[in-house]
């Protein structure tokens, strides 16, 4: 409880590394003046596409990062995901298309904490070795650019262009 850099293997490729959090049955990324935690993921074998947690606590926020090099991190969405209540819901987080993070950073801004059940991430595998012949190779390719993009819309219609990615 409370430990400096603990590793986690999550399986699938996901490595995480939580600092003063507490990980048991659930994952709790405390935000206070005591303790300050947040997690932090090894590069996944592909670009995230998005993240979707079942989590809940009081009313704090849960500010996602996104890197391409574990070191430099963007604020995926400006106001964070907010939790609305002690009840555990489900949250989607959308990464942009074009930025290629690879590792993902979640801190928690408030006073109390939040407290992740589940977490799922999404990504596109960057492991595209052509030279092997085996039938049962998948190779991924990027996704689709979507204009307009990730939004929220009130109109009865809308026009949307879908252009195919390389592959």
């Amino acid at each position: 409880q409370y430990a400096e850099n603990e590793q986690h293997d999550l399986g699938d490729g996901l490595v995480i590394y939580t600092t003063l959090c507490h990980f048991t049955e659930q994952l709790r990324i405390y935000a206070s003046s005591t303790y300050n935690g947040y997690v932090i993921s090894d590069p996944l074998p592909g670009t995230i596409i998005s993240m979707s947690f079942k989590m809940g606590h009081k009313k704090d926020v849960l500010d996602v990062y996104g890197s391409t090099d574990k070191e430099n991190w963007t604020l995926i969405k400006k106001d964070g995901i907010k939790t609305t209540s002690t009840s555990y819901k489900n949250y989607t987080l959308d990464f942009p298309t074009d930025a290629n993070y690879t590792c993902f950073k979640l801190d928690v801004r408030g006073s109390e904490q939040i407290r992740i059940e589940s977490l799922s991430i999404t990504y596109v595998s960057s492991d595209n070795d052509e030279s092997n012949d085996d039938e049962d190779d998948v190779f991924m390719v990027s996704a689709p650019v979507f204009i307009p993009g990730t939004s929220t819309f009130s109109t009865e219609s809308l026009n949307v262009t879908i252009t195919a990615t390389e592959g």
